[in-house]
């Protein structure tokens, strides 16, 4: 790319970005592409070199952290690792049973909408054992579905994503600062 550089609000762009989002959105698109496909084979190395059988993602909603942990699963698999994605968002309590704001909607954001025990439970059993059942959560009526999903890694890497990932209040962020896992 060109090497002029814009300051836009907390971010420093090459101009020549720029100019191609604007005059060629597809070729800016399949850049885009390219650079993210790098950035997630970078972090499957460093995920491998580093010996970590947990990583973690978090982040605000609409970040990209589904997205991210599948597409590291996946590079992790392709580098014959085992790996898996656990998604806290299936460990959703039924709608009934979230905190409300307020204004008495519910707040989906608040980490007590999680069954924080359930959650616990699963890491610590997957650290543990690689395998674990975790719970199957339907967006659409906002409930658990009958029965569990099985996720195993064996002695791989389990990825962990949600927006309460690094919260300590699960088990998991205790046995990371101890040192217990990695």
């Amino acid at each position: 790319m060109a090497d002029s550089l814009i300051w836009i609000p907390k971010r420093l762009v090459e101009l020549g970005l720029i100019n191609l989002a604007a005059q060629q959105p597809a070729a800016f698109a399949a850049y885009c592409e390219q650079d993210y496909r790098s950035r997630i084979s970078a972090a499957a190395q460093a995920v491998l070199q580093s010996g970590a059988h947990v990583v973690m993602l978090t982040g605000p909603s609409a970040s990209g952290k589904t997205t991210t942990a599948h597409k590291l699963s996946e590079e992790i698999h392709r580098c014959g690792r085992e790996s898996a994605v656990i998604s806290l968002d299936n460990f959703f309590k039924n709608i009934e049973n979230y905190p409300r704001l307020a204004d008495g909607t519910p707040d989906y954001e608040s980490v007590d909408a999680l069954d924080i025990t359930e959650i616990n439970r699963a890491l610590l059993e997957i650290v543990q054992t690689g395998k674990t059942e975790i719970p199957d959560f339907d967006f659409c009526r906002e409930v658990r579905r009958q029965g569990t999903m099985s996720v195993s890694v064996g002695d791989g890497i389990v990825i962990i994503e949600g927006i309460h990932a690094l919260n300590p209040r699960l088990t998991i962020c205790d046995l990371l600062t101890e040192g217990l896992v990695e």
